[in-house]
């Protein structure tokens, strides 16, 4: 996979669920340091999928990930709403840590898991408008106008 984003400060907040037939569904919205915010959805399995694969990658570094919620157990059913309070609740702690680490958060498959996208190639670059250096003569400024392809 290739690189997505370069290293970024993201925040990811578990807002809710959504029971689905069989399973449950999270809801997380994501916010980037640029600003931009979005809302991504997850199953336990696929978040599960994600950590196994953060294990298998980081499982050398000096620092250990967080504990990943545990399984429900036998008594208890995937949907019922205890387990999903305390799922939620460990998945905001779990991805709390997870994005103050530059090694996590770098990562294509720990950003796709995110919902980021690599920006469209840009077709064209046109510069708009030259601005004069300021009168204490910093730098000169352009606005660009800039067009992504097709």
């Amino acid at each position: 996979m290739a690189e997505m984003l370069g290293c970024g400060s993201f925040a990811v907040h578990c807002l809710r669920h959504e029971s689905l037939g069989s399973h449950v569904e999270y809801i997380f919205k994501v916010k980037h340091q640029s600003g931009s915010e979005w809302e991504v959805k997850h199953r336990y399995r696929e978040l599960l999928d994600l950590n196994n694969h953060l294990v298998a990658k980081l499982s050398t570094g000096a620092l250990p990930l967080p504990d990943f919620p545990p399984r429900t157990g036998p008594l208890q059913s995937s949907k019922h709403p205890t387990v999903v309070d305390y799922r939620k609740q460990a998945f905001q702690k779990y991805f709390g840590v997870l994005c103050s680490r530059s090694d996590v958060t770098s990562m294509p498959r720990f950003q796709a898991a995110l919902g980021c996208v690599p920006p469209e190639p840009v077709a064209s670059l046109r510069v708009r408008k030259w601005i004069p250096p300021s009168q204490n003569g910093e730098g000169v400024t352009v606005l660009l106008e800039i067009q992504a392809e097709p």
